[in-house]
């Protein structure tokens, strides 16, 4: 996977816009231009369409003006995409078996450092962005969805599409959010816990967040 298509996999999964769940109406009547309007209020594929396409404006701003340093991506990535992540959720699937074993000071801190990792980890890589087009297509949501996967199409004018699955998960709250991106076949946090597991079962879970809190650091 090229840098840049690992920026987009960044993008939404480090990377969720909150939308409200759709819910139906008591009466078993509800009018076609009534659940239209429903559809398009909650369609999970508008919430990254929304969520990318204020980031890549920011972004082409930013180089623009010529701004080179981190923390202007940082601080796009901070405003425009952060909210629209379950970053406690992506945490939790990312340790697997492991987030079973630790107490809930342990899973806290390592939600923090997990967010905090991202965030700086790959806000440099926004620097990439050149102005490609990424389309977002709709996808079928009902009343009983929990999870579904908006597909994403980035357009390379001098190559062939590349192709994403940005998993969204309904949360207790009704909102939906990214919890993971699955890239050329490859899944975010599959990719992260395999990285992670071997740290956490030979030096256990304090040494990651170190480790992890150093790369933030750098």
């Amino acid at each position: 996977m090229n840098k840049f298509k690992y920026l987009i996999a960044t993008l939404l999964l480090s990377a969720s816009v909150v939308a409200s769940a759709s819910s139906f109406a008591a009466s078993r009547t509800v009018t076609q231009t009534e659940s239209q309007i429903q559809t398009q209020v909650t369609q999970p594929h508008l919430i990254v369409k929304e969520a990318a396409e204020a980031t890549f404006s920011k972004i082409l701003e930013a180089k623009n003006a010529q701004l080179t340093e981190n923390k202007v991506y940082k601080d796009i990535m901070e405003d425009e995409l952060m909210p629209i992540v379950s970053y406690q959720f992506a945490a939790y699937k990312v340790l697997g078996k492991h987030a079973r074993t630790l107490s809930k000071e342990e899973l806290r801190e390592f939600v923090d450092v997990f967010r905090d990792y991202l965030l700086g980890n790959y806000a440099a890589l926004l620097n990439d962005y050149d102005g490609q087009q990424v389309e977002f297509l709709p996808v079928t949501v009902t009343s009983k969805s929990k999870e579904v996967g908006v597909k994403g199409i980035m357009k390379n004018e001098n190559g062939p599409e590349t192709n994403f699955v940005f998993k969204m998960r309904k949360m207790r709250s009704g909102e939906w959010k990214v919890y993971d991106i699955i890239a050329e076949g490859i899944s975010m946090v599959d990719a992260k816990r395999s990285e992670f597991s071997p740290i956490i079962r030979t030096e256990g879970v304090n040494a990651l967040i170190l480790k992890l809190k150093e790369i933030s650091a750098a």
